[in-house]
Parts: structure tokens; sequence; C-alpha cells
């Protein structure tokens, strides 16, 4: 799958909110959908939140991989956020920055080992560094997940509100052009 760009707009803030850098009447730039998908690519953490079935949230970080326009994780199947994954395949994604916040929404399928490629490859490499081994002889029961969004907001500390942009992704999963 090819990645497009997804549609940017204002977000419908309230011109009454004054952020850090008050309501100036000059929105800034709206970012590059290329840069914003860096800094998903180049992210070590992503705070994943699903809802279980009475709807309590459920954050967690996790360690994951920004593939061609979606966020590949993967997660023990005994786990309380494959288990709410199970009943609603639904999440919320964001990064560590409250700086520079990137929160998408989106829906997440299960995959396959085999669809997916060299995924525990590419998940050890990239978080090598950080621990991540290959458990020779141990079979894990994980399960491997895809958020494809629908939905993202950006913005950053120092010029929110005139900063803030919403993202919107097609329904069909792949970014509008």
């Amino acid at each position: 799958m090819i990645a497009k760009t997804p549609t940017a707009d204002r977000a419908g803030i309230d011109a009454g909110y004054q952020g850090r850098d008050g309501v100036s009447g000059t929105a800034a730039a709206v970012p590059d959908w290329d840069d914003v998908a860096a800094r998903l690519a180049a992210a070590k953490n992503y705070w994943v939140v699903t809802a279980a079935a009475d709807g309590r949230p459920c954050p967690r970080p996790l360690w994951g991989l920004w593939i061609d326009g979606g966020l590949v994780f993967t997660v023990l199947r005994s786990t309380r956020t494959a288990r709410n994954l199970a009943g609603n395949p639904q999440a919320t994604v964001h990064l560590e920055s409250a700086e520079q916040v990137l929160i998408m929404e989106g829906s997440v399928t299960e995959l396959s080992a085999e669809s997916i490629g060299d995924f525990f490859g590419a998940w050890l490499e990239k978080y090598a560094a950080e621990g991540a081994v290959a458990s020779e002889g141990v079979e894990l029961d994980r399960m491997i997940y895809r958020l494809t969004p629908r939905l993202a907001h950006s913005w950053t500390l120092n010029h929110f509100p005139s900063d803030a942009v919403r993202w919107t992704f097609d329904r069909a999963g792949s970014p509008q052009s």
C-alpha cells in the first residue's frame, strides 16, 4: 500500500481559547504530511489506548513500526490490550511529546506474521538499543496489529492553538489525496 497525503484542515477550536501563543489571528503553516509521517516512523514509544468492555480506557506504551501509512505493533495474546481489541477494534495512538503533539484515531486489524513480511526483524533492529532480543526456541503467543488512521491531530505547545491541524483519512483506511 502506498500512502497518500490525508486532507488537512484547521481544528475547530473556540475563538475564546487562549493557548501559549494567544489567539493571534494568524494561523501557522500546515505542516507537510511527510514530516508528520517521519515523526511517526522515528518515534520510539507509541501510547496505544484501547477500551475495555465497560468503557474504561486502557493506555499502554508500546513499541511499533510505522509501515505504509499505519502503525504496526505487537502484544501478547494474554494482555488486556489484546482482549480489549478483540471486543472493540477502535484505538487511539499518541506519541510521547506534549510539546509536539500527534494523536491518531483509527481501527485496528489483526495481521498474520506471513502478511507483514519481516516485521519482527525490523522491530528487533529498531529496538535493539532498548534491549529487544529474539528468544531462541521460545514461542511467544503474540498478536500483530495494524492501526489504520481515520483522523489525526497535531499541534505544538508553543504555537497552540494557531498551529492545530486535523488530518482526515478516507473511510477505506487509505489517506485521502
